[in-house]
């Protein structure tokens, strides 16, 4: 029996030599990652905060098969296939200290071996992770429709129409996209500068890579954002997962 458990890790670990080395033949390893990333039957998104750890199982592997990662991310600092005592193969991702964006490990999997042979089920699976900061960032993540302004040296308020739209964007790589009447004015990186709560509200001051910074805070549905002197509302259309 130990005889056999050893000739069928070698086979195994044959077949993930032989897939590495076929992939080694792309012209360029990013030929690679971009033919999984654009086709959605290969992918599978994952959303963790900064803190946590990403547990994904792809299932209950015999002896002669199993999970391999073949290009690993970019902003972990521990990333592994795990086998638990049932034959589960577990990744296991802890993203590195003050990282927030997108992530992605591709990985191997073989199934189908008769026991005698090598796996006759092969996939290769990009497995996307998307690392946010907490609750505040995941709710923060999508478009918003500027529906009106109130406050400044009248302290009264005035509103969006056809002639005057403005919508924003935080996307889960950390950029912020305003738009005005159709048109792109900014696109910055955002980052997270500091946080306190009065009374059950908490808001945030965030900075962007144009050395601007403010302050955000949600009303239920509603996201703030202090400008000067007013304070600018908007309401969410469209969400990422």
């Amino acid at each position: 029996m130990k005889f056999r458990n050893i000739v069928m890790k070698r086979i195994f670990t044959f077949s993930v030599i032989l897939i590495l080395i076929l992939f080694s033949c792309r012209k360029e390893k990013n030929d690679v990652l971009n033919q999984f990333k654009n086709s959605s039957k290969d992918q599978v998104y994952s959303i963790i905060f900064s803190y946590d750890t990403l547990h994904f199982s792809f299932g209950y592997f015999g002896d002669e098969e199993g999970v391999a990662i073949i290009s690993k991310p970019k902003n972990s600092k521990f990333c592994e296939i795990l086998n638990n005592q049932l034959q589960e193969r577990i990744l296991n991702y802890i993203p590195q200290n003050n990282f927030l964006g997108i992530d992605s490990v591709l990985v191997v999997s073989m199934k189908g071996s008769d026991g005698a042979g090598p796996s006759t089920n092969v996939d290769t699976i990009m497995v996307i992770i998307k690392v946010v900061k907490d609750d505040f960032h995941k709710k923060l993540i999508g478009r918003w429709n500027w529906i009106r302004n109130c406050g400044g040296y009248t302290g009264g308020c005035w509103y969006a129409d056809e002639n005057n739209k403005s919508l924003i964007e935080f996307t889960y790589d950390m950029h912020y996209i305003q738009s005005y009447n159709d048109s792109v004015i900014h696109d910055l990186i955002y980052h997270f500068i500091e946080s306190f709560k009065v009374g059950e509200t908490i808001t945030y001051k965030i900075g962007f890579s144009d050395k601007f910074d403010t302050y955000l805070w949600f009303t239920k549905d509603t996201l703030n954002i202090q400008q000067g002197d007013a304070v600018a509302e908007y309401e969410k259309i469209i969400y990422f997962f």
